[in-house]
């Protein structure tokens, strides 16, 4: 995959209120595989907005915004991304969570990938032909747990509601975050 690199700065911390706001962007030069679909084109760059916000005690939402645009649009496509994730902690340490994700595609490359591969659903960028117009809506659910202060483990299980797929049909995201 591309390595991304980028900057994230904290609007709004406000702990008595459990609500918070950030601001960041990255830039993702084309430094992967060719033969799993990256390092084509100039580069991405992607500017994006969070808000969180705890509700009810043990409740989570945080809202995502965001815009991806190609350094050189004939290779890769644009898009605006949101995402709506909803959480609530249990126990203290387990957090059963659902999310919504939305994919809006504002200009497709010009790289002569037909329309109905679709696009790379925020995972890669195709830069396919055509899918400017299109939208793309997933799911997902699953559960995150804080094994100790300075470690979580998770997964969700993704799938599209929307009658377009592109690459999605089902998958199974698992993460482990070390804090230090």
């Amino acid at each position: 995959m591309n390595l991304a690199a980028g900057l994230k700065y904290t609007v709004c911390r406000d702990v008595e209120n459990q609500f918070l706001a950030a601001v960041g962007f990255m830039f993702e030069p084309q430094t992967g595989e060719a033969s799993v679909f990256q390092s084509h084109g100039d580069g991405l760059f992607t500017f994006f907005g969070t808000i969180g916000k705890e509700f009810g005690c043990c409740n989570h939402a945080i809202l995502n915004l965001g815009y991806q645009v190609p350094v050189d649009a004939s290779e890769n496509s644009s898009f605006i991304y949101s995402q709506i994730h909803l959480d609530r902690q249990m126990w203290g340490w387990f957090y059963p969570l659902m999310e919504v994700n939305w994919y809006h595609y504002t200009a497709g490359g010009n790289r002569g990938l037909p329309a109905a591969i679709g696009e790379g659903d925020g995972l890669i960028n195709l830069g396919t032909t055509g899918v400017a117009g299109n939208d793309l809506v997933t799911m997902a659910f699953g559960a995150k747990a804080k094994i100790n202060c300075h470690a979580e483990v998770g997964a969700a299980w993704e799938f599209p509601v929307s009658n377009r797929k592109d690459l999605i049909d089902n998958r199974l995201t698992c993460e482990l975050i070390l804090r230090y």
